[in-house]
């Protein structure tokens, strides 16, 4: 017998329309419209099979209410074991809900345990007959790790659609930590976990809409699993705002929101509730409310807070029942009260600011919106009992420096009047950043909450120029740390100056200042300046300072502005001279080892060697996640990293989900005050995604996006920006539209001490190809050709002459010179070859110009032979990997011309 064709998620994507058409149609209509489809054999075989119940006719539910009905339907939805349906054995019934039944079942193909979860459809109810696509495209969007995969959905004839899920096999939440008796900082951890699955759906614009224990899974190796988006909305679903949305059924009361139970709009704030729910279950193993069902439980779920945890778990002990061991910390209510207001505006923002909450509670530290300077001072005492005084400087110096601040034993040696105020005002500058970090629209933004900081230093503490210069030297760490680096530098200077004119002041103090400034000077592209305060830096600390780690910050502003000057080698060994240093230091120094692997990652990437970098960053991305686990803010600095060199690879698909964690750890950064600005990274790596896949539409929207906050960081990263963007402009054909914003990067990189720098002349070189695409051919090709000259004669044999030369290759190809063409190109093949750029992305891009360049007049024997065996299977990697990339074109029409034409008439079609 042969089974019918499977409908996995690339079919169900095209007939899921399908299947809605016909279920908004009148049931005497249906039949007709389906023989009017235009459809292969095997797609109208399986939309038979998942329309079968829509083109039914049951006389049993003939003038039955739709309770009745339903009734009806519930019973249908019963398989015994053993029995077949859709190519799978049922094994046994895990569990029955209000959209259905889920059986533990068998592939008969593959012999993969599955579960497979059978929706009721076919009846009146509207929201009923939409949730089998709402929930398909749910999982189809889904991609995480701690979200069940959808395998397939199928139709069972007089059941409905059958949806085959990855099969989990873990232990419900709530039982999963009774029966392991965790306690309440354990649980604390698993629930993280559970808003980190959550997030990861809100971020693919999916509400999960019923979440509960029993919805959560964790494994034997103790990871969470999230089950069953049988009623999740998806957030960019029009459509679906319109229909009411029944409850009852659909969500579990004990976990409902206020606007589910009034049938008013969702958002992710229900889900945010929910899980305010699940945490109160999850500390006292009771319901949130003492009203317990039916109409009195609507009644609390509509007006009434949730219990407090202490008396809650005393009733539940009282009642036979075990909440976990261990203190509960008084900010719990507050989180759990504030995660289930009434009012979904009242809610946490965000599940990552709900999860930060959490975090900061299993770390001591305040959370966030926690009240006054002495309740989060005392939260500091608390943490630190041993030196309170000494640990609470420190910390509110980490915080607001970003994490980046300076070090605690030198903090702690200040005068003890210089300290208090500082901390003081410091403390008040964090509350402030703390209450606007998360501001919605029309709010103060963390950047303005930092200048207003700024200038409160500057009015409040005129008389106290020691304390002002503590102040502004660590809102300036801040500012730089946060893309701000005009500011930075104009902050970090005024302490410098105060410090050079105050005689109290140590040559170590004067070194760390100056350094601080020579990295904000090249962050802002100004060399000069940098070399002047690098310098005294140096003369500052001497040469036998004890303070290895002021020398180290030193070196890591050598390498930085080695690089910035285009002597990438140098740059290297610089980098690689600091790791050992670093490791030799006393304590854990792991957090900044990581960022050393960082610089050591950019390093690499700098000279092409992406192998190498990856290699590096995922060192440093190791080392975070083992001392801190998946959440620390410098992560974000090396996924970001990570995430260039997969491009740089080829490796897209990796590269975007790790660009989707540096995202996520972007956000944890954002709470801490740090972390690189989302615009200089998300979007412009997002943007190469787009490009790569031949999306210049998107790419250059995202570009246009970012460039408002990149021009106020600094004029070098505006440029890069612009060379970019002309990048996509050239490809997308908008060469006009190229060459004035190539025009404008060069104008930058050479107003900014970058005129020989290797930037510079890529961006020289494209502007010359816009150029030639306008019509300036002579002026075009000469500029391409001498940018070609300088970045050979750099020393730089990387991607950046690589991709010049295939530039130049196409130009004299143009010129109809196909020798040199093909010299040129063979010459970045075995280049591409040797840096493995863009892996199979890459290869189709020089294979391509080599295809070209035989079909070319005077093309030799070795390129016609190239024609003939890599010309078909280029266009088939170019459809499948980017089927809107401007070579596909040339090729499509290369095949259509006859073989015996090519390379001797010269009937070739124009590269773009």
């Amino acid at each position: 017998m042969t089974l019918p064709p499977p409908i996995d998620a690339e079919r169900w994507a095209r007939l899921k329309e399908h299947v809605a058409d016909l279920a908004s149609l009148e049931p005497t209509d249906r039949v007709q419209a389906l023989d009017q489809l235009a459809l292969g054999e095997d797609d109208r075989a399986c939309l038979l099979r998942l329309a079968s119940p829509l083109l039914a006719d049951d006389p049993r539910l003939d003038g039955s209410p739709p309770q009745v009905r339903a009734t009806v339907e519930r019973e249908k939805l019963r398989w015994r074991e053993g029995e077949t349906i859709g190519g799978y054995r049922i094994e046994t019934l895990i569990g029955r809900g209000g959209m259905g039944e889920v059986y533990e079942a068998r592939s008969l193909a593959t012999d993969q345990v599955v579960a497979l979860k059978v929706l009721r459809t076919g009846l009146d109810q509207v929201d009923y007959a939409k949730f089998p696509e709402n929930e398909q495209r749910a999982l189809r969007r889904l991609d995480d790790p701690r979200i069940a995969k959808f395998v397939e959905a199928f139709s069972a004839d007089e059941v409905g659609t059958c949806l085959v899920l990855e099969w989990i096999d873990g232990e419900p939440l709530q039982s999963y930590c009774r029966d392991r008796r965790y306690d309440v900082n354990s649980r604390l951890k698993l629930f993280v976990e559970v808003c980190q699955a959550v997030a990861s759906a809100h971020r693919q614009l999916v509400i999960h809409r019923d979440l509960k224990p029993s919805n959560v899974l964790v494994t034997p190796e103790g990871l969470v699993k999230l089950l069953d988006f049988g009623v999740s909305k998806l957030l960019d679903d029009e459509a679906t705002d319109a229909q009411p949305h029944t409850h009852g059924e659909l969500f579990t009361l004990d976990y409902a929101a206020p606007e589910q139970v009034l049938n008013e709009p969702v958002s992710t704030a229900t889900d945010i509730y929910a899980l305010g729910g699940l945490l109160f279950r999850l500390l006292t193993d009771v319901s949130p409310y003492l009203r317990a069902e039916g109409a009195s439980l609507v009644k609390a779920v509509l007006g009434e807070p949730p219990q407090r945890l202490v008396p809650a778990q005393e009733r539940a002990r009282s009642s036979g029942r075990c909440p976990p061991q261990g203190p509960l910390d008084a900010d719990l209510d507050r989180v759990i009260g504030r995660a289930m207001q009434k009012n979904p505006a009242e809610r946490y923002h965000s599940v990552l600011e709900l999860a930060g909450d959490i975090e900061a509670i299993l770390g001591g530290r305040p959370i966030s919106g926690g009240g006054s300077a002495y309740y989060r001072l005392s939260k500091l005492v608390r943490r630190h009992r041993a030196s309170a005084a000494a640990s609470i400087v420190a910390f509110i110096a980490l915080v607001a420096a970003g994490a980046f601040g300076i070090h605690e034993s030198r903090l702690t040696a200040l005068h003890a009047h210089r300290a208090d105020v500082a901390n003081h005002f410091l403390l008040t500058a964090l509350d402030l950043t703390d209450r606007f970090s998360s501001a919605s629209s029309g709010d103060p933004t963390l950047g303005e909450v930092l200048e207003r900081a700024v200038e409160k230093a500057r009015t409040e503490l005129a008389d106290e120029p020691n304390v002002r210069a503590t102040v502004l030297g660590q809102l300036g760490l801040v500012l730089k740390h946060r893309g701000r680096t005009e500011l930075a530098q104009s902050v970090i200077s005024e302490a410098y100056a105060i410090r050079r004119s105050d005689p109290e002041s140590t040559r170590t103090e004067l070194a760390e200042i100056a350094q601080e400034l020579a990295s904000t000077e090249i962050e802002r592209g100004r060399i000069t300046d940098a070399e002047k305060h690098l310098q005294e830096a140096t003369d500052w600390l001497g040469p036998v300072d004890p303070q290895v780690d002021i020398h180290i910050a030193i070196l890591t502003s050598k390498g930085k502005l080695a690089s910035f000057k285009g002597r990438i080698a140098e740059s290297l060994r610089v980098y690689q001279e600091i790791i050992p240093l670093r490791e030799a230091l006393p304590g854990d120094h792991r957090a900044d080892v990581a960022m050393d692997y960082n610089n050591l990652g950019t390093g690499f990437y700098n000279l092409s060697r992406y192998r190498e970098a990856d290699a590096a960053y995922s060192r440093g991305i190791a080392l975070l996640e083992a001392r801190y686990g998946a959440v620390h803010p410098r992560l974000g600095f090396l996924q970001f990293g990570r995430t260039a060199s997969l491009i740089q690879l080829g490796r897209f698909g990796e590269a975007a989900a790790m660009l989707g964690r540096a995202e996520q750890s972007l956000g944890q950064a954002g709470r801490a005050g740090g972390g690189p600005p989302s615009p200089l990274n998300t979007e412009r790596l997002r943007a190469t995604l787009d490009y790569y896949a031949g999306n210049y539409s998107p790419a250059l929207q995202r570009l246009a996006h970012a460039l408002p906050e990149i021009q106020r960081s600094s004029p070098v990263a505006v440029a890069a920006t612009l060379t970019f963007r002309g990048r996509v402009e050239l490809a997308a054909g908008s060469a006009q539209a190229a060459e004035q914003t190539l025009a404008e990067a060069e104008r930058l990189y050479v107003a900014n001490d970058r005129a020989g720098h290797v930037q510079r002349w890529v961006a020289h070189g494209l502007h010359g190809v816009a150029l030639a695409a306008t019509g300036n051919r002579l002026i075009g090709d000469a500029e391409l050709a001498a940018a070609v000259d300088a970045v050979s004669q750099s020393g730089l044999a990387g991607t950046e002459l690589l991709e010049l030369t295939l530039l130049d290759g196409a130009a004299d190809r143009q010129r109809g010179d196909a020798a040199s063409a093909l010299r040129k190109h063979r010459q970045s093949a075995r280049e591409r070859q040797r840096l493995g750029w863009l892996g199979e992305f890459g290869a189709a891009w020089v294979t391509s110009e080599l295809l070209l360049d035989a079909a070319a007049p005077g093309a030799d024997a070795e390129s016609q032979e190239l024609l003939r065996s890599s010309l078909m299977p280029t266009i088939a990697a170019w459809q499948r990997m980017a089927p809107k990339h401007p070579l596909l074109e040339p090729l499509l029409a290369l095949s259509r011309v006859p073989a015996n034409d090519t390379g001797r008439s010269g009937r070739q079609p124009t590269t773009p």
